[in-house]
Protein backbone atom coordinates (compact mmCIF):
# COMPACT_ATOMS: atom_id res chain seq x y z
CA UNK A 1 0.00 0.00 0.00
CA UNK A 2 2.97 2.12 0.31
CA UNK A 3 1.60 3.34 3.90
CA UNK A 4 4.51 3.07 6.78
CA UNK A 5 2.20 1.35 9.29
CA UNK A 6 2.18 -1.42 7.74
CA UNK A 7 5.35 -2.23 7.60
CA UNK A 8 5.87 -5.90 9.36
CA UNK A 9 2.63 -4.70 11.57
CA UNK A 10 0.93 -7.68 11.02
CA UNK A 11 3.39 -10.55 10.74
CA UNK A 12 3.94 -10.70 14.54
CA UNK A 13 0.32 -11.30 15.50
CA UNK A 14 -0.68 -13.37 12.55
CA UNK A 15 2.37 -15.94 14.09
CA UNK A 16 0.63 -15.79 17.18
CA UNK A 17 -2.69 -16.80 15.76
CA UNK A 18 -1.03 -19.58 13.74
CA UNK A 19 1.24 -20.79 16.96
CA UNK A 20 -2.35 -21.79 19.05
CA UNK A 21 -2.09 -24.56 17.26
CA UNK A 22 -0.22 -27.07 19.29
CA UNK A 23 2.01 -28.66 16.87
CA UNK A 24 3.18 -25.45 15.01
CA UNK A 25 6.03 -22.97 15.67
CA UNK A 26 7.56 -20.30 13.79
CA UNK A 27 11.83 -21.43 14.11
CA UNK A 28 13.05 -18.64 11.93
CA UNK A 29 12.58 -14.59 12.44
CA UNK A 30 11.85 -12.54 9.04
CA UNK A 31 15.36 -10.92 9.89
CA UNK A 32 17.12 -14.68 10.06
CA UNK A 33 15.35 -15.38 7.08
CA UNK A 34 16.68 -12.31 4.87
CA UNK A 35 20.34 -12.72 6.55
CA UNK A 36 19.94 -16.28 5.12
CA UNK A 37 18.15 -14.97 1.82
CA UNK A 38 21.16 -12.36 0.77
CA UNK A 39 23.46 -15.77 1.48
CA UNK A 40 21.49 -17.43 -1.50
CA UNK A 41 20.81 -14.04 -3.25
CA UNK A 42 23.01 -11.29 -3.06
CA UNK A 43 22.19 -7.83 -2.88
CA UNK A 44 18.05 -9.56 -1.56
CA UNK A 45 16.62 -6.83 -0.01
CA UNK A 46 13.23 -8.51 0.85
CA UNK A 47 11.72 -11.76 1.07
CA UNK A 48 9.30 -12.86 -1.67
CA UNK A 49 7.80 -15.95 -2.13
CA UNK A 50 10.25 -17.86 -4.20
CA UNK A 51 13.28 -16.76 -2.13
CA UNK A 52 11.71 -17.58 1.16
CA UNK A 53 10.94 -21.36 -0.39
CA UNK A 54 14.94 -21.46 -1.27
CA UNK A 55 15.25 -20.15 3.02
CA UNK A 56 12.74 -22.51 3.36
CA UNK A 57 14.24 -25.45 1.78
CA UNK A 58 17.65 -24.84 3.32
CA UNK A 59 16.45 -24.65 6.51
CA UNK A 60 14.47 -27.63 6.88
CA UNK A 61 11.36 -25.77 6.84
CA UNK A 62 8.21 -27.63 5.79
CA UNK A 63 5.40 -24.68 5.44
CA UNK A 64 5.94 -21.07 3.88
CA UNK A 65 3.02 -18.74 3.98
CA UNK A 66 3.38 -15.24 2.05
CA UNK A 67 1.02 -12.87 2.63
CA UNK A 68 -0.14 -8.87 1.02
CA UNK A 69 -2.26 -5.77 1.52
CA UNK A 70 -3.26 -3.50 -0.54
CA UNK A 71 -5.97 -0.95 -0.99
CA UNK A 72 -9.41 -1.90 -2.70
CA UNK A 73 -11.44 1.57 -2.86
CA UNK A 74 -11.38 3.12 0.69
CA UNK A 75 -10.36 0.27 2.30
CA UNK A 76 -8.17 -3.01 2.05
CA UNK A 77 -7.95 -6.72 0.53
CA UNK A 78 -5.57 -8.74 2.85
CA UNK A 79 -4.48 -12.23 1.17
CA UNK A 80 -2.23 -15.26 2.50
CA UNK A 81 -1.16 -18.05 0.54
CA UNK A 82 0.60 -21.38 2.05
CA UNK A 83 2.80 -23.57 0.25
CA UNK A 84 5.12 -26.20 0.47
CA UNK A 85 7.65 -24.64 -0.17
CA UNK A 86 9.72 -28.07 -2.18
CA UNK A 87 7.33 -28.43 -4.44
CA UNK A 88 5.46 -25.30 -4.58
CA UNK A 89 1.68 -26.87 -4.50
CA UNK A 90 -0.42 -24.62 -2.69
CA UNK A 91 -1.70 -26.20 0.76
CA UNK A 92 -4.07 -23.62 1.81
CA UNK A 93 -4.92 -19.79 1.46
CA UNK A 94 -7.14 -17.07 2.79
CA UNK A 95 -8.79 -13.56 1.41
CA UNK A 96 -9.82 -11.35 3.14
CA UNK A 97 -11.56 -7.33 2.82
CA UNK A 98 -11.40 -4.31 5.50
CA UNK A 99 -13.34 -1.57 5.47
CA UNK A 100 -10.78 0.86 6.58
CA UNK A 101 -7.15 0.91 8.41
CA UNK A 102 -8.31 0.23 12.09
CA UNK A 103 -10.49 -3.00 10.81
CA UNK A 104 -7.08 -4.55 9.18
CA UNK A 105 -5.84 -5.96 12.62
CA UNK A 106 -8.96 -7.36 13.29
CA UNK A 107 -8.59 -9.85 9.86
CA UNK A 108 -5.52 -11.83 11.46
CA UNK A 109 -7.63 -14.54 13.20
CA UNK A 110 -9.85 -14.59 10.07
CA UNK A 111 -6.62 -15.24 8.03
CA UNK A 112 -4.90 -17.76 10.27
CA UNK A 113 -7.75 -20.02 11.03
CA UNK A 114 -8.35 -21.79 7.20
CA UNK A 115 -4.44 -22.08 7.47
CA UNK A 116 -4.19 -24.05 10.29
CA UNK A 117 -7.08 -26.44 9.47
CA UNK A 118 -5.26 -27.14 5.89
CA UNK A 119 -2.18 -27.90 8.36
CA UNK A 120 -4.45 -29.98 10.41
CA UNK A 121 -5.44 -28.44 13.14
CA UNK A 122 -8.82 -29.15 14.63
CA UNK A 123 -9.56 -26.18 16.77
CA UNK A 124 -13.02 -24.66 15.96
CA UNK A 125 -12.36 -21.85 13.86
CA UNK A 126 -14.78 -19.60 16.70
CA UNK A 127 -12.08 -20.81 19.65
CA UNK A 128 -9.50 -19.12 17.21
CA UNK A 129 -11.19 -16.41 16.45
CA UNK A 130 -12.28 -15.50 19.98
CA UNK A 131 -8.56 -16.21 21.15
CA UNK A 132 -7.21 -13.65 18.72
CA UNK A 133 -9.62 -10.61 19.91
CA UNK A 134 -7.41 -11.23 23.63
CA UNK A 135 -3.63 -10.17 22.33
CA UNK A 136 -4.67 -8.13 19.08
CA UNK A 137 -3.67 -4.39 19.97
CA UNK A 138 -6.41 -1.95 19.78
CA UNK A 139 -4.21 -0.12 17.86
CA UNK A 140 -2.80 -0.13 14.98
CA UNK A 141 0.31 2.34 15.27
CA UNK A 142 0.73 0.18 18.80
CA UNK A 143 1.23 -2.77 16.49
CA UNK A 144 3.48 -1.24 14.10
CA UNK A 145 5.74 0.08 17.04
CA UNK A 146 5.81 -3.22 19.02
CA UNK A 147 6.81 -5.22 15.77
CA UNK A 148 9.36 -2.74 14.66
CA UNK A 149 11.05 -3.13 18.28
CA UNK A 150 10.54 -6.95 17.81
CA UNK A 151 13.35 -6.33 14.70
CA UNK A 152 15.23 -4.53 16.81
CA UNK A 153 15.24 -6.82 19.53
CA UNK A 154 16.61 -9.23 17.19
CA UNK A 155 18.86 -7.65 15.21
CA UNK A 156 20.69 -7.16 18.91
CA UNK A 157 19.64 -2.95 19.31
CA UNK A 158 18.41 -3.45 22.58
CA UNK A 159 18.13 0.60 23.33
CA UNK A 160 16.38 1.08 20.02
CA UNK A 161 14.19 -1.86 20.81
CA UNK A 162 13.26 -0.88 24.30
CA UNK A 163 12.45 2.63 23.44
CA UNK A 164 10.29 0.87 20.73
CA UNK A 165 8.19 -1.10 23.18
CA UNK A 166 7.86 2.00 25.51
CA UNK A 167 6.13 3.55 22.45
CA UNK A 168 4.17 0.83 21.77
CA UNK A 169 2.65 0.80 25.40
CA UNK A 170 2.28 4.64 25.36
CA UNK A 171 -0.12 4.00 22.84
CA UNK A 172 -1.62 0.86 23.97
CA UNK A 173 -1.20 0.60 27.78
CA UNK A 174 -2.80 -3.48 27.57
CA UNK A 175 -0.32 -4.38 25.19
CA UNK A 176 0.89 -7.10 27.53
CA UNK A 177 3.46 -8.37 25.19
CA UNK A 178 5.11 -5.03 24.61
CA UNK A 179 5.76 -5.35 28.29
CA UNK A 180 6.92 -8.71 28.27
CA UNK A 181 9.72 -7.54 25.69
CA UNK A 182 10.75 -5.03 27.37
CA UNK A 183 11.29 -7.07 30.47
CA UNK A 184 13.26 -10.01 28.42
CA UNK A 185 15.79 -6.31 27.40
CA UNK A 186 16.02 -5.14 30.61
CA UNK A 187 16.94 -8.99 31.78
CA UNK A 188 19.62 -9.29 29.23
CA UNK A 189 21.14 -6.04 29.50
CA UNK A 190 21.92 -6.37 33.24
CA UNK A 191 19.09 -4.31 34.68
CA UNK A 192 17.09 -6.89 37.10
CA UNK A 193 14.78 -4.32 39.28
CA UNK A 194 13.97 -2.99 35.41
CA UNK A 195 12.87 -6.25 34.42
CA UNK A 196 11.27 -7.72 37.47
CA UNK A 197 9.04 -4.02 37.08
CA UNK A 198 8.01 -4.78 33.57
CA UNK A 199 7.42 -8.15 34.12
CA UNK A 200 4.81 -7.27 36.86
CA UNK A 201 3.40 -4.86 34.27
CA UNK A 202 3.13 -7.96 31.93
CA UNK A 203 1.98 -10.66 34.24
CA UNK A 204 -1.08 -7.51 35.25
CA UNK A 205 -2.04 -7.76 31.59
CA UNK A 206 -1.46 -11.18 31.00
CA UNK A 207 -5.11 -12.08 30.10
CA UNK A 208 -4.02 -10.22 26.77
CA UNK A 209 -1.88 -12.56 25.61
CA UNK A 210 -2.30 -16.13 23.88
CA UNK A 211 -2.15 -18.95 25.75
CA UNK A 212 1.05 -19.56 24.12
CA UNK A 213 2.49 -16.19 25.42
CA UNK A 214 1.43 -16.83 29.12
CA UNK A 215 3.34 -19.70 29.69
CA UNK A 216 6.13 -17.94 28.10
CA UNK A 217 6.31 -15.11 29.95
CA UNK A 218 5.54 -16.67 33.59
CA UNK A 219 8.61 -18.83 32.63
CA UNK A 220 10.77 -16.41 31.85
CA UNK A 221 9.38 -14.13 35.09
CA UNK A 222 10.51 -17.29 37.13
CA UNK A 223 14.37 -17.16 35.87
CA UNK A 224 14.67 -14.08 36.15
CA UNK A 225 13.58 -14.12 39.71
CA UNK A 226 15.88 -17.20 40.50
CA UNK A 227 12.82 -19.50 41.25
CA UNK A 228 13.62 -22.25 38.90
CA UNK A 229 10.99 -25.02 40.13
CA UNK A 230 8.46 -22.72 39.27
CA UNK A 231 10.22 -22.23 35.86
CA UNK A 232 9.95 -25.95 35.11
CA UNK A 233 6.54 -26.13 35.80
CA UNK A 234 5.65 -23.10 33.43
CA UNK A 235 7.61 -24.55 30.54
CA UNK A 236 6.62 -27.96 31.65
CA UNK A 237 2.99 -27.25 30.80
CA UNK A 238 4.26 -24.91 27.45
CA UNK A 239 5.71 -28.26 25.89
CA UNK A 240 3.13 -30.39 26.91
CA UNK A 241 0.44 -28.04 25.08
CA UNK A 242 2.56 -27.43 22.12
CA UNK A 243 5.28 -30.16 21.72
CA UNK A 244 6.63 -27.88 18.59
CA UNK A 245 7.86 -24.65 20.95
CA UNK A 246 11.51 -25.04 20.45
CA UNK A 247 12.18 -22.19 22.67
CA UNK A 248 10.03 -23.64 25.53
CA UNK A 249 12.17 -26.74 25.15
CA UNK A 250 15.09 -25.05 25.23
CA UNK A 251 14.31 -22.95 27.82
CA UNK A 252 12.86 -25.86 29.89
CA UNK A 253 16.45 -27.36 29.95
CA UNK A 254 18.40 -23.80 31.35
CA UNK A 255 15.84 -24.54 33.86
CA UNK A 256 16.81 -27.69 34.68
CA UNK A 257 20.26 -27.07 34.64
CA UNK A 258 20.21 -24.12 37.08
CA UNK A 259 18.29 -27.09 39.82
CA UNK A 260 20.86 -29.22 38.58
CA UNK A 261 18.94 -31.84 36.87
CA UNK A 262 21.67 -32.51 34.39
CA UNK A 263 19.81 -35.32 32.60
CA UNK A 264 16.58 -33.76 32.04
CA UNK A 265 18.62 -30.29 30.91
CA UNK A 266 20.25 -32.76 28.22
CA UNK A 267 17.41 -34.25 27.00
CA UNK A 268 15.15 -31.06 26.43
CA UNK A 269 18.12 -29.22 24.67
CA UNK A 270 18.35 -32.18 22.64
CA UNK A 271 14.33 -32.06 21.86
CA UNK A 272 15.03 -28.39 20.96
CA UNK A 273 17.76 -29.13 18.63
CA UNK A 274 16.25 -32.00 17.34
CA UNK A 275 13.09 -29.54 16.33
CA UNK A 276 15.30 -26.56 15.54
CA UNK A 277 18.51 -27.96 14.12
CA UNK A 278 19.65 -24.45 12.81
CA UNK A 279 19.41 -23.08 15.97
CA UNK A 280 22.96 -22.06 17.01
CA UNK A 281 22.47 -21.11 21.04
CA UNK A 282 20.51 -24.29 21.65
CA UNK A 283 23.26 -26.68 20.53
CA UNK A 284 25.48 -24.88 22.28
CA UNK A 285 23.32 -25.33 25.75
CA UNK A 286 22.47 -28.97 24.49
CA UNK A 287 26.82 -29.08 24.47
CA UNK A 288 27.00 -27.11 27.82
CA UNK A 289 24.68 -30.11 29.30
CA UNK A 290 26.76 -32.76 27.99
CA UNK A 291 29.97 -31.66 29.64
CA UNK A 292 27.68 -31.37 32.80
CA UNK A 293 26.77 -35.15 32.45
CA UNK A 294 30.19 -36.23 31.74
CA UNK A 295 29.66 -36.84 28.00
CA UNK A 296 32.42 -34.75 27.08
CA UNK A 297 33.13 -36.12 23.43
CA UNK A 298 29.51 -35.62 22.72
CA UNK A 299 29.92 -32.07 23.98
CA UNK A 300 33.05 -31.74 21.77
CA UNK A 301 31.50 -32.70 18.59
CA UNK A 302 28.61 -29.78 18.98
CA UNK A 303 30.64 -27.49 20.13
CA UNK A 304 32.48 -28.11 16.89
CA UNK A 305 29.22 -27.99 14.68
CA UNK A 306 28.48 -24.56 15.98
CA UNK A 307 31.61 -23.22 15.13
CA UNK A 308 32.09 -24.42 11.93
CA UNK A 309 28.57 -22.93 11.18
CA UNK A 310 29.39 -19.73 12.90
CA UNK A 311 32.82 -19.06 14.00
CA UNK A 312 32.22 -15.32 16.01
CA UNK A 313 29.93 -16.89 17.93
CA UNK A 314 32.27 -17.27 20.85
CA UNK A 315 30.08 -19.20 24.14
CA UNK A 316 30.70 -22.80 21.97
CA UNK A 317 35.08 -22.58 22.10
CA UNK A 318 34.11 -22.51 26.09
CA UNK A 319 32.88 -25.80 25.89
CA UNK A 320 35.28 -27.05 23.36
CA UNK A 321 38.04 -25.90 25.27
CA UNK A 322 36.50 -27.69 28.34
CA UNK A 323 35.56 -31.01 26.35
CA UNK A 324 38.87 -31.15 25.68
CA UNK A 325 40.89 -30.51 28.86
CA UNK A 326 38.86 -33.00 30.39
CA UNK A 327 39.51 -35.62 28.11
CA UNK A 328 42.95 -34.76 28.80
CA UNK A 329 43.96 -32.89 25.60
CA UNK A 330 45.43 -29.68 27.75
CA UNK A 331 47.13 -28.56 24.55
CA UNK A 332 44.15 -28.94 22.27
CA UNK A 333 42.41 -26.60 25.08
CA UNK A 334 45.09 -24.23 24.75
CA UNK A 335 44.72 -24.07 21.49
CA UNK A 336 40.85 -23.41 21.32
CA UNK A 337 41.51 -20.36 24.16
CA UNK A 338 43.56 -18.73 21.56
CA UNK A 339 41.27 -18.73 19.47
CA UNK A 340 38.83 -17.68 21.04
CA UNK A 341 40.96 -14.83 22.20
CA UNK A 342 40.30 -13.18 18.48
CA UNK A 343 36.72 -13.51 18.24
CA UNK A 344 35.75 -10.08 20.21
CA UNK A 345 36.16 -8.65 23.79
CA UNK A 346 33.96 -11.17 25.40
CA UNK A 347 35.83 -14.25 23.94
CA UNK A 348 39.34 -12.41 24.68
CA UNK A 349 38.20 -11.88 28.62
CA UNK A 350 36.74 -15.78 28.58
CA UNK A 351 39.64 -17.08 27.22
CA UNK A 352 42.26 -15.10 29.39
CA UNK A 353 40.14 -17.08 32.21
CA UNK A 354 40.36 -20.25 30.35
CA UNK A 355 43.95 -20.02 30.27
CA UNK A 356 44.46 -19.02 33.91
CA UNK A 357 42.66 -22.44 35.01
CA UNK A 358 44.22 -24.27 32.65
CA UNK A 359 47.77 -22.85 34.22
CA UNK A 360 45.95 -23.82 37.69
CA UNK A 361 44.47 -27.14 36.64
CA UNK A 362 48.36 -27.70 35.85
CA UNK A 363 49.65 -27.02 39.24
CA UNK A 364 51.26 -23.41 37.60
CA UNK A 365 49.55 -21.53 40.79
CA UNK A 366 52.24 -18.27 40.03
CA UNK A 367 52.08 -18.80 36.66
CA UNK A 368 47.83 -18.55 36.89
CA UNK A 369 48.03 -15.68 39.73
CA UNK A 370 50.14 -13.43 37.04
CA UNK A 371 47.65 -14.55 34.18
CA UNK A 372 44.55 -13.49 35.97
CA UNK A 373 46.04 -10.09 37.74
CA UNK A 374 46.66 -9.56 34.11
CA UNK A 375 43.91 -9.86 32.77
CA UNK A 376 41.53 -8.30 35.45
CA UNK A 377 43.50 -5.38 34.59
CA UNK A 378 42.76 -5.46 31.14
CA UNK A 379 38.66 -5.91 32.06
CA UNK A 380 39.07 -2.97 34.16
CA UNK A 381 40.53 -0.89 31.13
CA UNK A 382 37.82 -2.21 29.05
CA UNK A 383 35.72 -1.07 31.22
CA UNK A 384 34.24 -4.50 32.48
CA UNK A 385 34.68 -4.40 36.14
CA UNK A 386 31.76 -6.90 36.00
CA UNK A 387 34.64 -9.45 34.58
CA UNK A 388 37.26 -8.37 36.29
CA UNK A 389 35.59 -8.74 39.62
CA UNK A 390 35.26 -12.58 38.99
CA UNK A 391 39.17 -13.20 37.93
CA UNK A 392 39.93 -11.05 41.46
CA UNK A 393 37.83 -13.55 43.28
CA UNK A 394 39.87 -16.57 41.94
CA UNK A 395 43.18 -14.52 42.35
CA UNK A 396 41.87 -14.32 46.18
CA UNK A 397 41.95 -18.44 46.03
CA UNK A 398 45.11 -18.75 44.44
CA UNK A 399 46.91 -16.36 46.52
CA UNK A 400 45.47 -18.39 50.05
CA UNK A 401 46.94 -21.49 48.23
CA UNK A 402 50.36 -20.09 47.37
CA UNK A 403 50.25 -18.98 51.24
CA UNK A 404 50.25 -15.55 50.38
CA UNK A 405 47.21 -14.04 53.08
CA UNK A 406 48.09 -10.16 52.67
CA UNK A 407 47.23 -10.62 48.76
CA UNK A 408 44.67 -12.83 48.70
CA UNK A 409 42.42 -10.16 51.20
CA UNK A 410 43.60 -7.60 48.83
CA UNK A 411 42.37 -9.16 46.00
CA UNK A 412 38.85 -10.20 47.55
CA UNK A 413 39.00 -6.44 48.79
CA UNK A 414 39.48 -5.19 45.23
CA UNK A 415 36.80 -7.21 44.09
CA UNK A 416 34.09 -5.79 45.93
CA UNK A 417 35.22 -2.54 44.93
CA UNK A 418 34.05 -3.67 41.58
CA UNK A 419 31.37 -5.49 41.72
CA UNK A 420 28.32 -6.45 44.05
CA UNK A 421 27.23 -9.11 42.41
CA UNK A 422 25.39 -11.99 44.53
CA UNK A 423 28.45 -14.48 43.06
CA UNK A 424 31.60 -12.05 44.05
CA UNK A 425 29.95 -11.03 47.28
CA UNK A 426 29.59 -14.75 48.54
CA UNK A 427 33.15 -15.59 46.78
CA UNK A 428 35.00 -12.42 48.59
CA UNK A 429 33.23 -13.81 52.11
CA UNK A 430 34.74 -17.09 51.54
CA UNK A 431 38.17 -15.73 51.06
CA UNK A 432 37.40 -13.36 54.65
CA UNK A 433 36.47 -16.75 56.02
CA UNK A 434 39.40 -18.57 55.12
CA UNK A 435 41.81 -16.21 56.08
CA UNK A 436 40.20 -15.91 60.02
CA UNK A 437 38.44 -12.55 59.38
CA UNK A 438 34.49 -13.86 59.93
CA UNK A 439 33.74 -10.19 61.07
CA UNK A 440 34.54 -9.38 57.54
CA UNK A 441 32.83 -11.98 55.50
CA UNK A 442 29.38 -11.94 57.66
CA UNK A 443 29.51 -7.84 56.51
Amino acid sequence: TGEAVFDGTLEPMFTLAMEGARFITSPIRREQALRIATQLQAGASRLDESLARLVAVREGISVVVSGSIGRQGSGYVISVNAIDPATGKEIGSQRIEAQDKEKVLVTVGKLAAPIRKALGDATPESDQLAAAETYTSASLEAAHAYAQAQELQYAGKSEEAARGYLKAVALDANLGRAYSGLATLSRNMGRPEDAEKYFKEALARIDRMSDRERYRTRGVYYMTIGNFQKAVEEYTALVKQYPADTAGHANLAVSHGFLRNMGPAVEEARLAVEINPKSLPQRYNLAEFMVYTGDFAAAGREARIVIDQNPSYPKPYLMLALSQLLQGESTKAAETYRRLEQVNVWGASCAASGLADLALYEGRLGEGAAMLEKAAAADLGRKQPGFAASKLVTLAEVQLLRAQKAAALAAADRALANSKEPNVKFGAARIYLQAGQEAKARS
